[in-house]
């Protein structure tokens, strides 16, 4: 869930018309430390695979971000005993999204 609200706090300090204040980078590396730490506990191995490699892709390819923290979610959802089935390829990368053509727009680049 830490995981979740940190990037739902990403997500909104990003659209300034929300006034949301944006974490520096010392809250963001803290915040998510405290996520690998609770994951290294209860978390299953796809989970802590998942986890990995979010913290080995850059900012600079954001669909590769897009599709690792869809897969960290999707596991995340398995931990809990929620099935994933039916929801079509990069749902949730769409989802965050206000467009989701722009998921597709970033694919094409």
């Amino acid at each position: 869930m830490d995981f979740l609200e940190t990037l739902e706090h990403l997500l909104l300090a990003a659209k300034p018309e929300l006034g949301m204040p944006s974490l520096n980078q010392n809250e963001l590396v803290v915040k998510l430390v405290k996520v690998r730490t609770k994951a290294v506990l209860w978390g299953s191995t796809g989970v802590l695979k998942a986890l990995s490699d979010f913290s080995k892709v850059g900012e600079s390819n954001p669909i590769k971000m897009f599709r690792v923290i869809e897969q960290l979610q999707r596991e995340m959802r398995k931990d809990l005993g929620l099935s994933n089935f039916g929801l079509e390829a990069d749902f949730f990368s769409k989802l965050i999204l206000s467009n989701p053509d722009e998921f597709n727009a970033l694919e094409k680049q």
